[in-house]
């Protein structure tokens, strides 16, 4: 399945050592604004650039398909990238650039990662150190990664049925709840870790533990 790959304005390691970049360049690949900046450094050519461009300061040429959108406007710009997505039919969509910075700017991204998830895909938001998915009810795998943990949020007032399989600390038929943090810091021990549950929205956050301080957190 062809895959699309969002850049936005967030920060993202200089050398793009954690992008595998000919994997990029096989997929749909939209800036939003600011975005722009990161492809172009890593060598990417965009299929759309997006947004206002108020970050970016100037509007690229030579694009296959530019979007350009007014300042005051009810959608980030990463949702302008994210909704013509899923208007052109894909059901991955990684997105790159989406931490660093304010706060309220990465809950949004976040929120992006819901809408998603309303729209039957998975989203991803990836840094050098962080992957985080929203899932729908079904089953899952996520593959260890040294030195990582797996951390595990209801992003809706409950996650219901919830197994975990392969970790440190595992699950049988729990619910999971919004207002208490019972599933941060788990490890996975396996090849893969299993992941089902059967209703709600779950965030699987993986996180890169430095002196495996998140470990024991």
């Amino acid at each position: 399945m062809r895959k699309c790959v969002i850049f936005t304005g967030g920060e993202i390691d200089k050398d793009f050592s954690f992008i595998d970049i000919n994997e990029v360049k096989k997929s749909f690949v939209i800036c939003a604004d600011s975005g722009y900046i990161y492809a172009k450094k890593a060598g990417i050519e965009p299929d759309i650039i997006i947004g206002d461009y108020d970050s970016l300061g100037f509007i690229p040429e030579n694009i296959n398909e530019k979007f350009i959108f007014p300042k005051e406007k009810d959608d980030t710009d990463l949702m302008l990238a994210v909704k013509k997505a899923l208007n052109r039919g894909y059901k991955q969509i990684d997105i790159y650039g989406a931490f660093g910075g304010r706060f309220d700017h990465m809950f949004s991204n976040v929120q992006a990662l819901s809408f998603i998830a309303e729209n039957r895909a998975v989203g991803n938001l990836i840094s050098e150190c962080e992957r985080v998915t929203l899932l729908n009810p079904g089953d899952y795998e996520f593959k260890y990664k040294d030195n990582y943990s797996l951390s595990l949020f209801s992003y809706t007032d409950d996650v219901n049925g919830l197994t975990l399989k392969g970790t440190k600390y595992i699950t049988d038929n729990i619910t999971l709840s919004n207002h208490f943090p019972l599933g941060v810091s788990n490890i996975i021990i396996q090849e893969n870790a299993s992941i089902s549950f059967k209703s709600g929205k779950l965030l699987v956050v993986q996180s890169k533990m430095i002196n495996n301080i998140s470990e024991n957190a």
